[in-house]
């Protein structure tokens, strides 16, 4: 089936003062997020310079474990296009910090002087990304965000916009949300529609809040029907189902997701696997504490982090070794340490099988089955009485 690649072979003569700004062209630059920009040129750039300067460049090119090899073609294609090749990139920032756990990066593709789609790139190869959405599970705030609103606020006072397109993948889905969410009042009218594409929700506090009943009716929610990401915490918005070539959680990358025409190919519902992971996860993390969650977390990634390993693809490359060091890491951890982690994996495990039962119906099986019992021996027992 065709994917993003394929839709800018198709539409990429259109400029966008002819075929105009699409749920498509959202995810085709919320991916090129994740390219590294960080030697652009400070007035900004546009793309199909970009493209021809970094198209040999294996490092900029490699997105990790989690994103598959297509950003090259991606990028090469998109900067050939007339749709895609005159956008101006422009405010690249890129910040690692391991100490506070902090990962965030932001770009502008600018597709006029006064029209910009602002692209937060989600959760990279870092293992200290990874640590910061697990944060998300029990602190109101992570650094990414706070980093997300100032730039946002930032960069659309200094450019001038009178429209914004506001996006992300993953994590930047998350992000993007926040920081429009966060955006100054006097700001806000520029927004034209915010994507969070298969990026998690937030918890209560900041879905009651006026400042994100402002801009509710203006969020599109993208995920694909077997989604893990996009399920993690709440979403008050409505989200829209998209048909997806890859199984399981290989259908986060957006490249996976299928395309007709200038839209998606949208389903009805999720997959029933999605649905299963959605209870669960919502289950387990109503019945963990705060405290347990943080705990949780900082114990698995501190077995994670072995032998200097900063990324997923460093982790990966160490084979047995690093497993057999996370092996030896997990027999010194404390009696209360390793109950903590058994006892999260076993009630995960355990509310993956309910959930399984509740959307598979098997459950009201077993409870009509059990009725059904219940009746018989009743009608047994009123049958012997009366002999």
């Amino acid at each position: 089936m065709a994917n993003i690649l394929d839709y800018i072979q198709w539409r990429g003569d259109l400029a966008f003062s002819a075929d105009p700004f699409n749920e498509v062209d959202n995810l085709i630059l919320a991916r090129l997020s994740y390219i590294d920009f960080d030697d652009l040129d400070s007035r900004g750039e546009e793309l199909d310079s970009i493209s021809r300067r970094y198209i040999h460049s294996e490092t900029r090119m490699n997105p990790g474990l989690m994103l598959n090899e297509g950003t090259k073609p991606l990028l090469e294609t998109a900067g050939d296009s007339s749709r895609f090749g005159s956008l101006f990139v422009r405010a690249f920032i890129n910040k690692i910090d391991f100490d506070n756990q902090l990962q965030f990066s932001a770009v502008v593709f600018e597709l006029d002087r006064k029209t910009a789609y602002i692209a937060f790139r989600g959760t990279d190869d870092t293992l200290v990304g990874w640590k910061e959405d697990f944060n998300m599970s029990f602190m109101d705030v992570v650094p990414a965000q706070l980093e997300a609103a100032s730039y946002l606020n930032d960069v659309v006072s200094k450019y001038g916009y009178r429209k914004i397109y506001v996006g992300g993948h993953s994590k930047g889905g998350n992000l993007a949300v926040y920081a429009s969410v966060h955006l100054k009042k006097r700001l806000k009218r520029c927004i034209e529609t915010v994507y969070n594409n298969d990026g998690p929700g937030f918890g209560s506090n900041l879905l009651e809040t006026a400042e994100y009943q402002e801009i509710s009716g203006r969020i599109t929610t993208l995920i694909p029907k077997s989604s893990v990401v996009g399920l993690l915490l709440e979403h008050e918005e409505q989200y829209r189902v998209v048909e997806s070539s890859q199984k399981g959680i290989m259908q986060h990358d957006g490249l996976s997701w299928e395309v007709k025409g200038k839209d998606f190919v949208y389903l009805p519902e999720l997959k029933d696997d999605a649905r299963i992971f959605d209870k669960t996860t919502k289950s387990v993390l109503k019945k963990l504490s705060l405290e347990q969650r943080a705990a949780f977390s900082t114990v698995l990634f501190d077995l994670l982090s072995v032998n200097d390993s900063k990324t997923l693809t460093e982790l990966n490359n160490g084979g047995l070794s690093n497993f057999f060091k996370m092996s030896e890491n997990y027999s010194k951890l404390d009696r209360e340490m390793k109950k903590l982690i058994f006892d999260t994996l076993s009630l995960f495990f355990g509310e993956s099988f309910k959930s399984f039962l509740d959307v598979s119906g098997l459950n009201q099986w077993q409870n009509k089955m059990k009725l059904w019992r219940e009746e018989t021996r009743d009608e047994i027992e009123s049958f012997f009485r009366k002999l």
